[in-house]
C-alpha cells in the first residue's frame, strides 16, 4: 500500500511541486520554440523590409542613371554655361554618373526608407506613441525635400560664383566633373540634414532634455551661432548671407513651436 500522508506534509509536496513548475516554466533550453520564434520572426521582418528598400533604392538608382543626362542639366543650371566642366580619367565620366544616379536614388528613397523603419518598430508602441510619432515621420522626407529644393534654388549658385570667382582673374578656371558634381550633391544632402533640425529638437523635447522655455531664454544665443553658420557656407555677398540665415532662424522658431507643442500634449496627458 502507497504511505499516507499527513496534512501538513502534503502541503510541503505541493509547495515543492509548484515550485518546481515555475522554474521549469522559467528556465528553459536556449533552443526552445517559445523563445527563438519570436526573435526569428523579428529578424525575417527585417530582412524582408531592408530587401524592399534595397529594391527600391536599385531600380531608382537604374532609372537615375539612365536619365543621367537630364541630371547632368539640371546640376550645370546654376553655373549657367559660365564654366566648361571637365573630366580628366577615362573612368571618370562612369563613376561620376554612377555617383550622380546614387545621391539622386538615395533621396528619392528617404519616404520609403522612413516608411519601413516606422513598420519595423510600430508593434513594440503604444497606439498613443504610433499616432504621436506619425506626423514627425511624414514631415521627415517634406523637410528634407525642401532643403535641397531651397539649396539647388538660392544658395547653390550664389556659391559656385563667389568660389569660382575667387581666382577668376588669375587661372583658366576649368570644372572637374567630379569635383563639381559631388560637391553640389553633398551640399544640398547637408542643406537636407539641416532642415530636419525642428524634429530633433522635437525629439530632445519629448525626451525632456530640452525644454521651450530654454530654447526661449537663449534664442540671442542661437542666432548668433546660425549666422557664424551661414557666414562659414559660401557667400558671396549680405544678401546670400541673409538668404542662409532666414531659414535657420525660421527652423529654430519652428522648433520652438513644436517643442510647446509637445510639452502641452504631455501635461494634457499628464
Amino acid at each position: 500500500m502507497a504511505p499516507t500522508l499527513t496534512p501538513k506534509r502534503d502541503g510541503r509536496v505541493r509547495a515543492r511541486a509548484r515550485v518546481r513548475d515555475r522554474a521549469r516554466a522559467v528556465i528553459r533550453p536556449i533552443g526552445h520554440q517559445s523563445d527563438t520564434a519570436p526573435m526569428v520572426d523579428h529578424l525575417e521582418e527585417l530582412r524582408w523590409r531592408i530587401l524592399a528598400v534595397g529594391c527600391v533604392l536599385v531600380a531608382t538608382f537604374a532609372a537615375a542613371f539612365v536619365s543621367r543626362t537630364a541630371l547632368f542639366d539640371l546640376l550645370n543650371r546654376p553655373i549657367d554655361g559660365r564654366y566648361r566642366i571637365q573630366t580628366l580619367g577615362v573612368t571618370e565620366p562612369f563613376f561620376t554618373a554612377v555617383t550622380v544616379a546614387a545621391n539622386a536614388a538615395f533621396i528619392a528613397t528617404i519616404p520609403v526608407l522612413v516608411y519601413n523603419c516606422y513598420r519595423f518598430v510600430s508593434p513594440a508602441l503604444s497606439a498613443q506613441q504610433r499616432r504621436a510619432i506619425r506626423p514627425v515621420l511624414m514631415a521627415v522626407p517634406a523637410l528634407f525635400c525642401s532643403g535641397v529644393a531651397f539649396c539647388y534654388l538660392l544658395i547653390l549658385g550664389p556659391a559656385v560664383t563667389f568660389l569660382l570667382g575667387m581666382g577668376d582673374a588669375s587661372f583658366d578656371v576649368t570644372l572637374r566633373a567630379q569635383d563639381f558634381y559631388s560637391f553640389a550633391s553633398m551640399t544640398m544632402l547637408g542643406m537636407g540634414a539641416i532642415f530636419c533640425f525642428p524634429l530633433v529638437l522635437f525629439g530632445l523635447g519629448k525626451l525632456g532634455i530640452v525644454t521651450s522655455s530654454a530654447l526661449r531664454r537663449h534664442r540671442r544665443i542661437a542666432y548668433v551661432l546660425m549666422a557664424v553658420v551661414a557666414a562659414l557656407l559660401p557667400t558671396a555677398d549680405p544678401v546670400s548671407l541673409l538668404i542662409e540665415t532666414l531659414p535657420l532662424v525660421v527652423l529654430y522658431e519652428f522648433s520652438i513651436l513644436l517643442v510647446r507643442l509637445g510639452e502641452r500634449g504631455m501635461a494634457r496627458r499628464s
